[in-house]
């Protein structure tokens, strides 16, 4: 989606900055690592966020499942991300033994922690790239409609109403 090689795609290392292009806007994504190194280091990137998008194998041991429901869980509810639009992405669709996206919510049994929280949880392949394409464009009408709604609300606030007592 933001022009790489589907062949060489690796796991995230570290940090990186791409872009996703839209009719109508560029979605910027900073990719964060999941490598144990580098997750202590997410909250140093939380304050610009509008949206999180997680990504878990759905090929993964239960073992390492757990450990990264266990990250999810504290990045969410971290002050800075408290009611931001949640995707979780499980990766690997395209391998035997992958968890769908309906198995992998009732693994990661996340219900309860997503308060007032708009979530979606998709199966993807870098196989399938138009289905990858689809979910980030649903992604991003839902960022858009936070972002305008969030825009309307500051405009009729009392703050911003032009009347000064």
């Amino acid at each position: 989606m933001s022009g790489d090689d589907l062949h060489k795609i690796e796991p995230t290392i570290g940090f990186s900055i791409k872009a996703i292009l839209f009719e109508d806007c560029i979605l910027e994504v900073k990719e964060l690592g999941g490598g144990d190194k580098v997750r202590p280091y997410w909250d140093r990137y939380y304050q610009v966020f509008q949206g999180i998008i997680f990504v878990i194998a759905g090929n993964d041991s239960d073992e390492k499942l757990q450990v990264a429901r266990q990250e999810l869980l504290t990045a969410i509810q971290h002050h800075q991300l408290k009611g931001l639009p949640l995707l979780i992405l499980v990766s690997h669709q395209d391998m035997e033994g992958a968890r769908s996206a309906d198995e992998m919510s009732t693994f990661l049994q996340l219900s309860s922690q997503l308060e007032n929280r708009q979530c979606l949880i998709k199966g993807c392949s870098v196989q399938n790239k138009e289905e990858l394409s689809q979910t980030f464009a649903q992604f991003n009408e839902i960022l858009q409609k936070n972002l305008n709604d969030d825009i309307e609300q500051r405009k009729n606030s009392p703050q911003h109403s032009g009347n000064r007592l």
